[in-house]
């Protein structure tokens, strides 16, 4: 809101469209959608009428997002083909992006994991070829294309995914202060506890619980709940059902 007054006190319609887009993402976060609609619409009519066309399709993103989560699917696919049609017209790489992004979720909602990893690598790829890429984007279109293989029991794809996405991170370790990288190596460990499991190889799976303890004081629910979830099934697969019942 101080940013917002002072955006707006110093006539800068650059940062006051910034700010209201974070304004957009937090209510997002908080699961508030009509706050979230009332900010992301101020964003849009302002932000696509000075052609600030990043936060305006970062925070359209978040409505096409939204909409899925609420299992509003045709209306998540309007709203995204809008966006799609939109960025294509402009040859907006940020849009793209975006849209190939929520397009790819509507897919993975809606089981349809081939179309669903295409529309990842789509975007992926776009990501990579930016002059300033976004590497925590690009990692998290690689988490989209794990969770789309696992799905699918393609553990040849899984791995060859995983193994790019952990080079990322290693590079990102170096180069990249900002990148979370222990939330990422958690993650990690976590998709490669399910498909260890989901191939019944209890072995290989404890190797990863071990590696994953490591990153229990990370302050992240959505890993948190991943993590205890998949470390109940490992446990389940030992037979050990008192400890899968606890996590």
């Amino acid at each position: 809101n101080s940013m917002l007054q002072l955006a707006q006190s110093t006539d800068s319609v650059y940062w006051a469209c910034l700010t209201m887009s974070f304004m957009a993402r937090n209510y997002y976060n908080r699961m508030m959608p009509d706050s979230l609609m009332y900010w992301a619409n101020k964003v849009n009519t302002l932000a696509l009428q000075h052609k600030y066309y990043k936060i305006y399709f970062d925070t359209f993103s978040l409505v096409c997002s939204w909409e899925l989560c609420d299992k509003n699917y045709d209306s998540a696919l309007d709203k995204t083909n809008q966006l799609y049609l939109l960025a294509k017209d402009l040859n907006d790489a940020n849009g793209l992006i975006a849209s190939y992004e929520t397009i790819g979720l509507i897919y993975l909602e809606t089981f349809r994991y081939v179309e669903a990893i295409k529309s990842f690598e789509a975007g992926l790829e776009l990501q990579r070829q930016q002059t300033n890429p976004r590497y925590s984007y690009q990692f998290q279109f690689m988490s989209y294309i794990i969770e789309a293989y696992l799905k699918l029991k393609d553990y040849k794809s899984t791995k060859e995914i995983l193994a790019d996405a952990y080079e990322l991170v290693e590079q990102c370790e170096v180069k990249e202060k900002r990148f979370p990288v222990k939330r990422c190596l958690w993650l990690l460990s976590c998709y490669n506890i399910e498909m260890y499991v989901s191939q019944q190889l209890p072995k290989k799976a404890e190797a990863y619980i071990i590696e994953a303890k490591q990153y229990n004081d990370i302050d992240d629910f959505y890993v948190f709940c991943y993590y205890n979830l998949v470390s109940a099934s490992y446990y389940q697969l030992l037979g050990d059902y008192t400890k899968a019942l606890e996590k």
